[in-house]
């Protein structure tokens, strides 16, 4: 059955239609079933200016989308109460074939969630969020990151509809600032406070909730939880006998991630305070740059339900770490390795790569207490780090905690040089748009911390890429295109947007020592 067409939005508006056409049909993940009245968006993939074409699926979930140009689309497939399956294909080149037929686009079932949050005494009902939420890794650490949110009814009540399957923690917190004071009870002043199903302070203690495609979750009832908030408080010192520094930033994040706090500083005397902290654990983090005053300092502390007051916190001067570089079955080649360690907290203090000696040594310097991300790059084709031994146990993925003093001892970077090389052509990219290419692990439990591959795409589609361990993955092309705020290349290296992007990926398998060739369509970034 032809497909009605839905919208038709061009910029500038065309003057003719396209000569291409392309069939197919929508139907179920799992029974195979057609979906009618489902809605099919052809978009021109990378065009400056935005191509969109939508069309129905027939009562028998077939559609015939006409007037298309030979080039390359993104595809995307909707219907209420399903979700575009993950095999489901979302490019379409008709510049090579301008009437393809047999497509099928399929859908799958979405999941729900439901329950009630009831609010502390003395709290009015209603105004509450409620948040599912998935585990991902970000910035180093693994967090709990919103896939979706609803405000609850004035009874507490939420529903969190058009989830994919999958497990989640669900968060609910107040939509404004709300307090009760108990000094007349001779308690402190408390706040309500997020909380995680089912009615715990923090994300390490919440119950996950697993739920299938097309099922509801329901009964999830849980409360708000009132916290008494302390203050937290002391003093900067500077680690070289010197006056507090004129600018230093102190702040508090939670462990496991979640919150953070800045806190109020005076250069005068050094003081800082947080006045409203709830209960928690936390590291206290302090760091300046000034040109004479240069220092980084950190610690763990417990956050119980009484004030913190005279904390002193003495700022260490930079430091050296020394590592040691081994190349698996063969010598090292006299130049082209290097390392550089991004900060992941202290943004803006980045130091430059450093390069591998013949021997193998490495030395960093001026380095301030933080959590790195550790990054590797070679001339050589086929080099690449295979993994980082820090007191001789391996570390998992390549964040490096620099925080502790004991943690700069004894850091061996294995490398191998039976990588790979991918050598790809992005379609669907317009000539003036900056677009990269990213390699992901197609086993993602691989994301932890690695710095993900990224090479920027040259006019005409072109890229490549050398030094790729060998192995599975997912490649994504990201272009450019006039209503979307292009990410920079260093946020598609962070692996924080894998997990849940809902892009379709292309699949390829490296070799040892050997070449690779892909072609994909260009996406939107994500």
């Amino acid at each position: 059955m032809r497909a009605s067409l839905l919208l038709f939005i061009a910029w500038p508006a065309l003057a003719q239609q396209g000569p291409c056409t392309a069939a197919g049909i929508v139907v179920r993940e799992g029974d195979g079933a057609p979906v009618p009245h489902a809605r099919i968006f052809f978009r021109t993939a990378g065009a400056q200016q935005s191509l969109v074409l939508g069309y129905f699926s027939g009562d028998d979930g077939r559609f015939l989308a006409t007037g298309l140009d030979p080039a390359a689309y993104s595809l995307s497939v909707h219907k209420r109460g399903l979700l575009a399956a993950a095999k489901s294909p979302s490019s379409l080149n008709l510049s090579r074939d301008c009437h393809p037929t047999g497509l099928a686009l399929s859908l799958s079932p979405a999941a729900t969630l439901s329950g009630r949050v009831s609010a502390p005494a003395g709290i009015a009902p209603g105004l509450m969020r409620v948040e599912a939420q998935k585990r991902a890794w970000f910035n180093g650490r693994w967090q709990f990151r919103g896939i979706a949110s609803v405000t609850a009814n004035a009874s507490g009540e939420f529903r969190i509809p058009n989830l994919p399957a999958g497990s989640y923690v669900l968060r609910a917190f107040p939509s404004g600032p709300q307090t009760v004071s108990l000094r007349e009870l001779a308690g402190p002043e408390q706040s309500v406070s997020p909380a995680y199903f089912p009615g715990v302070l923090t994300s390490a203690q919440a119950r996950p909730v697993a739920v299938e495609a097309g099922a509801e979750a329901a009964g999830l009832d849980f409360p708000l939880l009132l916290t008494p908030l302390v203050r937290v408080s002391g003093h900067v010192l500077s680690g070289e006998g010197l006056k507090a520094p004129a600018w230093c930033s102190v702040s508090l994040r939670s462990s496991p991630p979640g919150s953070a706090f800045d806190a109020r500083y005076q250069p005068s005397d050094g003081s800082f305070v947080f006045p409203e902290v709830p209960p928690g654990d936390y590291d206290l983090l302090a760091y300046s740059a000034e040109s004479t005053n240069v220092g980084s300092a950190s610690r763990r502390l417990r956050v119980d339900s009484t004030d913190l007051d005279g904390i002193d916190l003495a700022l260490d001067p930079p430091f050296t770490l020394q590592a040691r570089a081994s190349l698996q079955g063969g010598a090292l080649p006299a130049s082209g390795l290097s390392v550089r360690l991004r900060p992941l907290t202290l943004r803006g203090l980045e130091e430059e790569p450093v390069p591998v000696s013949p021997e193998g040594a490495v030395e960093f310097s001026a380095f301030l207490r933080d959590r790195y991300r550790v990054e590797f790059s070679s001339t050589q084709p086929n080099i690449y780090l295979r993994s980082i031994l820090v007191g001789g146990r391996a570390l998992p993925g390549a964040v490096l905690d620099l925080t502790e003093p004991s943690a700069t001892r004894d850091l061996t970077l294995l490398l191998a040089n039976d990588g790979g090389r991918v050598e790809g052509l992005a379609t669907g990219m317009a000539a003036a748009a900056q677009a990269f290419a990213v390699l992901v692990p197609a086993d993602l439990s691989q994301l932890a911390g690695a710095t993900l591959r990224t090479a920027q795409i040259a006019i005409g589609g072109r890229f490549r890429l050398a030094s790729v361990p060998p192995g599975d993955y997912l490649v994504y092309a990201f272009a450019q295109t006039p209503g979307n705020a292009f990410q920079l290349e260093s946020m598609l290296q962070d692996p924080g947007w894998v997990p849940t992007f809902k892009g379709q990926p292309a699949t390829l398998r490296v070799e040892p020592n050997s070449l690779a060739t892909i072609q994909l369509s260009t996406q939107p970034p994500p």
